[in-house]
């Protein structure tokens, strides 16, 4: 039987270039963080334009907390590196509203990426000294042995 063991995690941000709201001080409508309430009632998570990107007057979030992922045993061989880039939606409460894969490593990894980045805390990011949501890119670093 083969074990595989998370040796490192490495996180680094990098920032996403995405569009904007069409204007950083509007106010939120009333819902829950990061969800926009539909004509059903029922909530559905925000479009990723309304994060915005942190550049110029935008400053990025910074993590304060960052859970692990659980490492899985599906992957075989000897030592191993990969690297999953995630992009993370992060509210002006600094916590993750949305996550989206956008390099698959798998061995079941992605989805112990996105778990682990989902439980992410942030000091927000700021606009002008106010918090404000963004997005950005979250790599999160495997080094795998069997």
């Amino acid at each position: 039987m083969r074990t595989l063991t998370l040796i490192a995690l490495s996180i680094s941000l990098s920032f996403l270039a995405a569009t904007a709201r069409a204007q950083a001080g509007n106010a939120r409508p009333e819902s829950s963080p990061g969800t926009t309430a539909s004509d059903s009632g029922a909530e559905k998570p925000r479009d990723w334009k309304y994060y915005l990107k942190p550049e110029g007057s935008v400053k990025p979030p910074q993590v304060v907390e960052a859970p692990q992922p659980v490492a899985t045993e599906r992957h075989s061989g000897k030592v191993h590196y990969e690297q999953a880039m995630l992009r993370v939606a992060v509210n002006e409460y600094g916590t993750v509203d949305r996550v989206e894969v956008v390099k698959k490593v798998g061995y079941g990894l992605d989805e112990k990426a996105v778990q682990a980045v989902k439980a992410w805390k942030f000091k927000p990011a700021t606009q002008h000294g106010r918090p404000v949501p963004v997005q950005v890119y979250v790599q999160v670093k495997f080094r795998l042995y069997k």
